[in-house]
């Protein structure tokens, strides 16, 4: 008797034991591990949103102010001050939207100069996601929304009627690119 061959024997046991029984611990398996993206997502989206949104904040408010403080006595821009101001209001979720079209709008526009294209096309990335799924967990907006809803301020509804429909009904799509 080759012991080489008896430990193929073995291991072709055991391998027909998984298969036979991948039907009873497969479900199993996905089921809890479904349940444990689940709980993560919870748990983990708000805080992995809110950095993404600080982060972004930070890249335009440096830039912008970088712009509008330039030494060599160029004259600001106006799109400076309206990257500084996105920034500010991106950062504390406030207006989250037209924050992020307007900042959309500065990069396309190639009003940044140091970036490469490749962090462009990033912030452009970044950037779209906010328009479509709005306002993060933890924002001002969020706060504000369900009693923007209802009130009587002209096109305050149809607003956040028009933001809902756009993360309910593009947000997938847009997470399936």
């Amino acid at each position: 008797n080759d012991p080489h061959q008896e430990c193929q024997h073995v291991s072709y046991f055991i391998a027909a034991i998984i298969i036979m029984r991948i039907d009873e611990w497969l479900p199993r398996l996905a089921s809890a591990y479904s349940q444990l993206v689940r709980v993560a997502q919870r748990a983990l989206w708000p805080f992995a949103d809110l950095a993404a949104r600080l982060w972004l904040a930070q890249r335009f408010f440096a830039l912008g102010m970088g712009q509008l403080m330039d030494p060599n006595g160029s004259a600001p821009t106006m799109g400076a001050a309206i990257a500084v101001a996105s920034a500010v209001s991106l950062a504390g979720g406030l207006l989250t939207r037209p924050a992020v079209l307007s900042m959309c709008a500065w990069v396309i526009l190639g009003q940044i100069a140091p970036p490469s294209l490749d962090e462009r096309l990033y912030w452009i990335a970044l950037l779209s996601w906010y328009f479509v799924a709005g306002p993060g967990p933890i924002s001002i907006d969020r706060l504000l929304q369900r009693g923007l809803a209802a009130s009587a301020l002209p096109g305050a509804a149809r607003a956040a009627a028009a933001g809902e429909w756009l993360a309910r009904s593009i947000g997938p799509l847009y997470q399936l690119i």
